[in-house]
């Protein structure tokens, strides 16, 4: 697809969506005033939701170093009745898709189609693939994307398909090394395997803003909590250029183990956790009662050194 052809689309986007967000807001205040108060509540929603997408779509043709413009808008109706309404706003939200068409013919097949692989070998990745499988085709309709989820190997599952690029979508799946937001940059540095946005020529601008936004923030080291703002404008960035998608955090799970977990160490972050050193065997693992019970004693014993 030529990157005439997305821009063009993403600022037929940003003017026609700009104006339907305004007539939203309009008739939001209209039917307040005619006592419809959950509907104008809606519609106000709907315009403050539209101006998001109006926002990434313009941070979308910058990036792609195109220039946005300020498009004439045609003059729309205002209704009182809002049966009036809706009919005139499911037209308008109809032929807002007419400009696939011109998608079409410069040789765009629909649905596009998104390989979201996993590791069998991880329990429950297979679901969460689901998940934003359902998600992702009921927003935007199984007409224009569909999300291809299928198992990779399990084994190898890093050289196989995360380094060697094979997939569109994937689970980022890092963990943090040490207790520090640095820590979750690692995934996006030049060269690294778990994205190749950095391969990209058209993502040049975007991943040097980045690398300068990563420097700004490394460099606060005396006041954490400016640093962890700075870091927080970091992710935003990810985020906002759609080189990450947030989904959730892994919290672990249950595990039958004959370790007693309050002998192990404590860490704020993931690898030392791996360590045995100190740690007590038990005879067999503990009941969830017998661990509540030893948590209980696990906080005592800890605010009594503390107040030590």
């Amino acid at each position: 697809m030529a990157k005439e052809k997305v821009l063009e689309g993403l600022q037929i986007i940003v003017t026609d969506l700009a104006q339907q967000a305004d007539g939203h807001q309009i008739q939001s205040r209209v039917f307040a005033s005619e006592g419809f108060t959950k509907l104008a509540d809606k519609y106000a929603e709907h315009a403050e939701e539209e101006r998001g997408y109006v926002q990434q779509c313009i941070d979308r043709i910058l990036d792609l170093g195109g220039e946005v413009k300020l498009e004439a808008k045609k003059e729309g109706p205002v209704c009182k009745n809002p049966i009036d309404w809706i009919k005139y706003d499911l037209e308008v939200s109809k032929n807002g898709l007419a400009w696939l068409a011109e998608l079409t013919e410069a040789g765009v097949t629909f649905p596009i189609k998104v390989l979201m692989p996993y590791n069998p070998g991880s329990s429950g990745w297979d679901e969460e693939c689901q998940v934003i499988e359902q998600q992702m085709e009921e927003l935007f309709g199984p007409d224009y994307i569909d999300i291809i989820v299928e198992a990779g190997p399990s084994t190898g599952f890093l050289s196989e398909v995360r380094r060697s690029g094979k997939y569109a979508f994937l689970k980022c799946n890092w963990g943090p090394d040490y207790s520090d937001p640095q820590t979750f940059t690692d995934p996006f540095t030049p060269g690294n395997s778990y994205q190749f946005a950095y391969k990209n020529a058209d993502m040049d601008a975007v991943m040097q803003e980045y690398y300068d936004l990563v420097e700004k923030a490394n460099a606060i080291y005396n006041d954490l909590k400016a640093r962890y703002l700075a870091y927080a404008d970091v992710e935003a960035y990810l985020i906002n250029h759609a080189i990450i998608v947030p989904y959730g955090f892994s919290t672990g799970g249950y595990t039958a183990s004959r370790i007693d977990p309050f002998t192990s160490q404590y860490p704020a972050s993931l690898l030392a956790v791996e360590r045995y050193k100190g740690s007590v065997l038990l005879d067999a693992p503990m009941s969830t009662d017998q661990y509540f019970d030893a948590y209980d004693q696990w906080l005592t014993e800890r605010d009594a050194l503390v107040t030590e």
